[in-house]
């Protein structure tokens, strides 16, 4: 199962559908998931004063189509102060 985030950084610009490859985080998450503890799992994310989501870049992408780009995703997400009891 692939879990995907939004947000919207200090600029105003919303990002949908963002990737999660962060495995720790991952990992945490989907015991949340399978437990159907979404509820808890997203008191831990908002209890954090500050959330940090590392985000990187794909390798180039080609459609079939001719257009070109990258995918972001976050490779690390961070709660400060904080961590995952787990």
């Amino acid at each position: 199962m692939k879990l995907r985030l939004c947000f919207t950084d200090k600029g105003g610009n919303t990002f949908r559908h963002t990737p999660i490859a962060d495995l720790c985080f991952h990992r945490m998450a989907m015991e949340y998931v399978q437990q159907d503890r979404l509820d808890e799992l997203e008191a831990l994310l908002a209890g954090g004063e500050e959330v940090y989501i590392r985000a990187g870049l794909s390798r180039l992408y080609k459609s079939k189509n001719g257009k070109q780009g990258f995918w972001m995703q976050a490779n690390g997400v961070y709660i400060f102060p904080g961590y995952y009891p787990e």
